[in-house]
């Protein structure tokens, strides 16, 4: 029984690490959303232009839908 709990308890984990991501247009480097949600939420709602800056290149794009993926 500790085992299979463990278990769910991992995979709980694993879910939860879950993140919303977009990589720059500039230098590549793969971005954290800023507003982050789970995928069913995601596929929900409608996003237009949604602004995203860079730490590495420290510019800023517009993304949209198509351009965020979770990982």
């Amino acid at each position: 029984m500790y085992l299979l709990h463990n278990a769910a308890i991992l995979n709980l984990n694993k879910k939860q690490m879950t993140q919303l991501l977009v990589e720059c247009k500039n230098c590549g480097v793969e971005l954290r959303a800023a507003t982050q949600m789970n995928e069913e939420a995601f596929e929900a709602i409608s996003v237009g232009n949604t602004n995203e800056s860079c730490p590495n290149c420290k510019r800023t794009f517009a993304y949209n839908k198509s351009d965020y993926y979770f990982k």
